[in-house]
């Protein structure tokens, strides 16, 4: 299972570390954690829990602590959301949701693109992952088979605890456009994912082809050590033969550069983050795959 999560995560695994400045290390700050209100009793709850393997930390209205590799509570202030009531919101690669349930919350209309499994990964090279061809659909949504991807089973389990409107499309970040949404979003989100993508631009004009003129694209990534002023960005694949999925490294200027290339105007990376993990995950050989860092945000407009 640990390799699974290993395809999926935010951290530059197999990257050369840099000497860290220990004030420059990521730290966990004393947070009120999310409470998601749920009309389910307690074993159902644990049941849900049990499922699958949840990505992100949930606290629930009666008690529940669902575990998670992340908690995305612990720095959320510094996420710096607008005012979602009433507007149009697009997660991309939401994983267990956390942020998809949380904006919806807030009053938010939110819909996910999701894959359909390790298929639709960017993947390098040969791998035994195979996509969702000749799968039985895990879920029917409004009569549309639904595949889940590789934590989808936690997104499915929370979405029915808390009896959530959140939509869902199965679907690759490039093939997001104007003919799978015609109306354009208020608020797009492409969080944990870019760095993973073989073509982070052309996901990212996908992005930006469904953004409203308004709106505005949020998005999280590793980045290189914060406080070196001048490092080189990093192309990983092909040559780390740790991690097949972390295509990228970028410095904040290549990470700003991503924005500007896609066709966004306003394009704001000045701003970072904690990654906070709820709990210690290893694969079998010991290594580590959610070690407290840094991710540095973009708020991006078109």
């Amino acid at each position: 299972m640990f390799g699974i999560l290993r395809r999926r995560s935010v951290g530059p695994t197999g990257a050369p570390q840099p000497k860290v400045d220990e004030s420059a290390t990521p730290v966990q700050r004393p947070h009120t954690p999310i409470i998601f209100h749920t009309n389910a009793d307690l074993e159902t709850c644990e049941r849900a829990a049990a499922a699958g393997h949840f990505y992100h930390a949930f606290n629930l209205s009666n008690g529940l602590h669902i575990p998670g590799d992340w908690d995305l509570s612990a720095d959320l202030a510094r996420y710096r959301f607008p005012d979602v009531r009433g507007k149009r919101v697009l997660d991309i690669g939401p994983a267990s949701g956390w942020l998809s349930f949380y904006l919806e919350s807030l009053g938010a209309e939110v819909t996910v693109v999701e894959t359909r499994g390790y298929g639709d990964f960017d993947v390098y090279g040969e791998d035994r992952y195979t996509g969702h061809q000749g799968r039985a659909p895990e879920r029917r949504l409004g009569g549309r088979p639904i595949w889940f991807g590789p934590v989808s089973q936690s997104f499915w389990a929370m979405h029915d605890l808390l009896e959530s409107k959140v939509g869902y499309v199965n679907g690759r970040i490039y093939e997001v456009g104007p003919e799978l949404f015609p109306e354009p979003f208020d608020l797009v989100l492409v969080c944990a994912l870019l760095p993973h993508l073989r073509d982070p631009i052309g996901a990212l004009r996908a992005a930006h082809s469904v953004c409203a003129t308004d709106g505005l694209c949020f998005a999280t990534a590793s980045t290189w050590v914060e406080h070196d002023a001048t490092p080189e960005p990093m192309q990983m694949l092909p040559y780390t033969t740790i991690d097949r999925i972390s295509w990228w490294l970028p410095n904040k200027a290549a990470y700003a550069h991503w924005f500007r290339a896609a066709g966004f105007q306003d394009v704001d990376v000045e701003d970072t983050l904690n990654y906070t993990p709820d709990r210690v995950v290893t694969l079998e050989n010991g290594v580590r795959m959610n070690s407290p860092m840094l991710a540095r945000l973009a708020h991006a407009k078109p």
